[in-house]
Parts: C-alpha cells; structure tokens; sequence
C-alpha cells in the first residue's frame, strides 16, 4: 500500500471515530457522572416535605392578593406537600401572561381586562380562571383640586387632563366612564404615569388651579384624600361588576393537577375565613403593606379593607354558576362580566375585537369549585371557628348584597346633587307621541343593563321640551314621555325607589326636544 492510500486510510479511520470518542466522553461527563452523582445523593439523602412539588404564583404588592402572601395560607400548602412561592413581578402583564404561556408559572392573578388584553397580544388564553378572588369597591378612584375641578362633568373641559397608569385597573375604570357616562376622558386626554406612588408625587408637584384629574389606588389613594383641599370625583365604590381580580391557572398544569388547583383554592378559601374574623382583614393589611415598607395610619387601613371586597366561597359557587338565579342575589355569572368588560374594550378603543366572543365559558374552569361544593366545603372546619359535630348543618358566609337605594320623598328628590348624565343612544319619540318605539325598547334595554354597574345612584329621566307652539302642552308631552320611559324601565326589573321622572324647561326645537336625558345622582354629602 503506497504512502498516500496509508494516509487516507487514517484520516478515514480518525474522521469516523473521533465524532464517536468526543459523543462517548460527552456522554459520560454531562449524563453518566450526574446520573451516578443524581443517584448516590437521593441514596444518602431524605424525602422531601413537598411530596407534591412546587406551585409558584405570579402577582404584585396589591393588598387585594395578601392572602397569598400570609404564613397562614403558606403554611396550609406546606401541610399538603406543596411549596407555594409568590413571584413579584411588579404588575407587567406582558411578562406575566408570557410566563403562564411557557410554563414558568403555574397560576397568576389578573384582572378581569388585564387577562383579556394580555391574551390577546400573544393570540391565545393560556390560562383558565378557576377563582375570584376580589372586587375593587373604593380601592381605584380619580382625584382633583377642588379649587380646579369639582365634578366629573368638568371633565368634559377641553383643557382638563387626566393623570393615570396605562395597563393598570384605573385605565380601565377610565375606560368604564368613557363607555357608561357622558364624560370625555378618552385617550387623547391622559398623561402616562409609571404607578400609583408617580400619580401622588406629580399631584403634590402640580398647580392647584390646573384642571388636571390624578387616577390612583391603594394605598396612595387613601393617602391623597387627606391632603387639604382634595375633592373625590368617583372612585370605583359607585361601580359594581367591572374591576374584578381573578385565579388563573396555566392549562396544562391545571389538566395534570388539578388536585393541587383544588388544594390551593381550599387553603385560600379557608385563610381568608379566617381573617374576615374580628379585625383580621386590618390587621392582614396593615402587615402586608409593611412589607413594602408602607406605614399605614388606622383611618387609611380602614379605607383600604373597605374597599376591595374578598370573594368567600359562596360568592365563588354564584359567579361560577353554581348557585340559582334566586340564591346568588343578584351576582353576575362570570360568562357575563368576561363579556361585559370585553364589551369595554372594544367599544374604548383598547382592542380592535373582541377575542372572547361566544367563548366567554372558554376562559374559566368551574369543575373545582363544584366539587368543594358537592362535597359541602365549608372554610370554618378545621380552623378552630367551627363546630364539626356529625349533624351539625355549616352555613357558609352570606353573599355581601349592596343596599338598596331607599324611597325619597318629593322635597328630597329636589335636593339630590346631579352628577353625570349616562351615556346612551338617544330616544327619540315621533312628533306629538310619549310612546317608545320598537329600537327605543331596545336602547333602553342595554341602558339598564349599563344602569345595574351603577346601583348607588339615583336616575333622574329628564324629557326634553320645545321652545315652538305651545309651551305648556310642550312640558307636559316631555313629562309624559319620561314617565314613560319609567315606566318600561320598571317593569323590566328597575327598582322604582331609585327612579323619577321630570320635564326640563323649554330649550330648543326639532328632534333634540323630543328625547329623555338620564341624570345620576346622589344625595347630597
């Protein structure tokens, strides 16, 4: 064999095995050894205490999530064999619903339109909702100097400004006004601000004669209305059914465990029990601001606690559907209020459509709770608050209802303090005529429906009156139009304490003087 057929044959020979010796020696560094290693430890080692694994939650310091966050609830995972870490990542939806999507995460919390919004940037829900955990009933609200603006309906001043966080639930309690009410604060008006600690800064920096409104919450909200001269313009204790904070669950997590889903939601449900006793619910928030480094004083722990209302379990079994029309008094099916605030956000602009259309029970999973309740939970048990005698019947905590609004006499019907009017498609009546058309029905029809997320305001029906003809027959046609208008408002289920009907003064002709105008109002403070 010549010289050059020997060379070949060994760059043939080292082409071939030398691929196999690197593999070989890979595989035995990076597989082998730790297998071996991997083995020896778990030989001379113990078992762990979280037999079941990890669950890590993506959240931010709202007190509305403290639960969480207690030793309490912590601890009741611990007994279970779970590990539960809480990952702060400072409330960036993108990031958080990036990380439900790839598996990072196993649960987040959300608001209702932060989940929709952040799902449909990535073109798909990664999560179910399987749990509400609270409603905003005070902790989001707008703020001005009242030496600049002293209504919402001053909003409407080309001038005005409002100073709010994009992505946040005030955005989107912003976007519910522009959507319900007659007040022009759409997104050319907003200046972008990073927090709800920046809104209170620039609101102490700013002039108090600017027409500038500051969109806040807790607990900087608490903190600016005992700055001198502050005026509260709305904060979301007028709104009922919108600012909603969930449970989600990655879905393939949620398929494979769903008795850790149902073991989380059990701990939270029973540590939240046990807080609503006495003063827990003070004292859970006066320690978890703490731990943001946040001294609160007692006046604003006492706003804070009333304004986020904590979801129990039976107000879970009513959102979910799990209770009739008739025992849930009144609570709306989670279907509707996904569809509602999508609603929201198409008609504000913030989405083009709406991803959730006919798919709204696509969103949530009810098989866990319903099962805690054919098992007949009950949070109390083995908390040291309950009996658990055999033929004991626990009840569960009762749904918490809003307060009706009482009858008012006619003197104070007078004194009510008009706030804004609703916004709605007009409801024209033909020419001499107090009878609502077929499209009128139907435009009062989605203005009640709009009317039920406003439960604490009056409704004033205001009838239009021409300057042409007769003036006095003119008022007495608008006062019977608004009666009529009343009148259907009620019989689809209104409450007639909380409606009146009246004519306005002659003002104007043509088809402006033939509609209604719907005021809210409040008695005076």
């Amino acid at each position: 064999m010549s010289p050059e057929a020997k060379g070949r044959n060994w760059f043939v020979i080292v082409a071939v095995w030398l691929p196999i010796v690197v593999i070989v020696t890979l595989g035995v560094k990076y597989f082998l050894f730790p297998f071996f290693d991997s083995k020896l430890e778990k030989e001379t080692g113990s078992e762990s205490r979280y037999s079941k694994g990890q669950i890590t939650l993506a959240a931010d310091s709202f007190n509305g999530y403290a639960i969480f966050r207690t030793d309490e609830f912590i601890n009741r995972q611990k007994e279970r064999g779970i590990r539960f870490v809480v990952k702060d990542d400072q409330a960036n939806y993108k990031a958080r619903i990036d990380s439900l999507k790839n598996g990072d995460i196993d649960m987040a919390v959300f608001t209702i339109d932060s989940f929709i919004k952040a799902s449909a940037l990535i073109k798909q829900f990664p999560g179910s909702i399987v749990m509400v955990i609270d409603e905003s009933s005070g902790a989001d609200g707008f703020v001005a100097y009242e030496s600049a603006i002293t209504s919402l309906q001053e909003l409407n001043y080309p001038e005005a400004k409002i100073v709010l966080t994009l992505n946040s639930p005030t955005e989107f309690f912003a976007r519910v006004l522009v959507s319900h009410l007659s007040v022009n604060i759409s997104e050319s008006k907003w200046v972008e601000a990073e927090g709800s600690t920046d809104v209170l800064a620039r609101f102490k920096k700013s002039d108090k004669n600017s027409k500038q409104a500051y969109g806040l919450w807790e607990p900087e909200l608490s903190q600016v209305l005992e700055i001198p001269g502050v005026k509260l313009l709305i904060d979301s204790s007028k709104l009922k059914g919108y600012i909603i904070d969930v449970l989600v669950v990655n879905r393939e997590f949620l398929k494979d465990h769903q008795d850790m889903v149902h073991d989380v939601v059990e701990d939270y449900q029973k540590t939240l029990y046990s807080y609503q006793q006495g003063n827990g619910l003070a004292d859970l928030v006066r320690s978890d601001a703490k731990k943001s480094g946040i001294k609160l004083t007692d006046k604003q722990v006492e706003r804070i606690v009333g304004g986020i209302v904590w979801k129990n379990t039976l107000e879970n079994y009513a959102h979910f559907g799990l209770l009739s029309g008739q025992e849930s008094k009144g609570l709306e099916n989670l279907e509707d209020i996904i569809a509602n605030v999508s609603k929201v956000l198409v008609q504000t602009g913030s989405m083009s459509e709406n991803p959730t259309l006919g798919k709204e029970h696509n969103l949530f999973f009810s098989q866990v709770l319903s099962g805690m309740k054919d098992a007949d939970f009950h949070p109390g048990r083995a908390v040291n608050i309950l009996s658990d005698d055999v033929g004991v019947k626990l009840d569960l905590d009762e749904i918490q209802e809003r307060a009706k609004l009482s009858a008012l006499t006619d003197e104070q019907w007078e004194q009510l303090v008009p706030e804004v009017e609703m916004r709605t498609v007009p409801i024209n009546f033909g020419r001499g005529r107090a009878s609502i058309t077929i499209q009128g029905q139907r435009d009062l029809n989605e203005l009640a429906k709009n009317l039920e997320a406003w439960p604490d305001y009056y409704l004033l029906v205001v009838g239009n009156a021409s300057t042409e003809g007769d003036i006095e027959a003119n008022v007495q046609l608008a006062k019977k139009r608004s009666e009529s208008v009343v009148e259907y408002l009620i019989s689809g289920g209104m409450n007639e304490n909380r409606i009146k009907a009246k004519a306005s003064a002659p003002s104007g002709k043509g088809a402006k003087s033939r509609t209604v105008e719907f005021v809210l109002a409040q008695k005076p403070y």
